[in-house]
């Protein structure tokens, strides 16, 4: 689609996802075929203030927003979404817990985080309570393979 401006990419066994800020495209990987698009700027029910990052595990996709992250299933069928304690870009689930990326200010100075989150999305352990100042390169690879050791 010419009028697209895609920002995200995310792919399972079955599914391209493709994100711009307010809206998802989902095609099928076997032909490309179109299979549909959700989402719109907002704040209710099937909308997004602003996609930060989409990606998938083996059983979700999982979209990240504004104190918000978006859980999908990995056909594409939204299933809840939950508000988080920090402002957060990037997370990855595993047995019913998260990993997020986020952010925290020390004086004038914004720091990255890595949390792990309990299933309500409340932080059960920081694992790096701050990181590398803002801007920093955020990964385009799933964090739980790079962080694991440390879980």
């Amino acid at each position: 689609d010419e009028s697209m401006k895609p920002l995200f990419v995310a792919i399972n066994d079955s599914y391209c996802f493709i994100g711009e800020r307010f809206l998802i495209f989902q095609y099928s990987l076997k032909d490309f075929k179109f299979i549909k698009n959700f989402g719109r700027k907002g704040e209710g029910p099937g909308e997004f203030p602003v996609i930060l990052d989409i990606h998938t595990t083996q059983k979700y996709l999982i979209v990240s927003s504004l104190s918000r992250v978006y859980i999908y299933s990995k056909d594409g069928d939204f299933i809840y979404q939950k508000k988080t304690q920090e402002w957060s870009t990037r997370f990855d689930m595993s047995n019913g817990q998260f990993l997020g990326m986020g952010s925290a200010s020390e004086k004038k100075d914004e720091y990255r985080t890595i949390n792990l989150l309990n299933e309500n999305l409340e932080i059960h352990k920081e694992l790096y309570p701050k990181f590398s100042p803002i801007p920093v390169f955020l990964p385009s690879r799933p964090l739980l393979p790079i962080l694991k050791n440390l879980l």
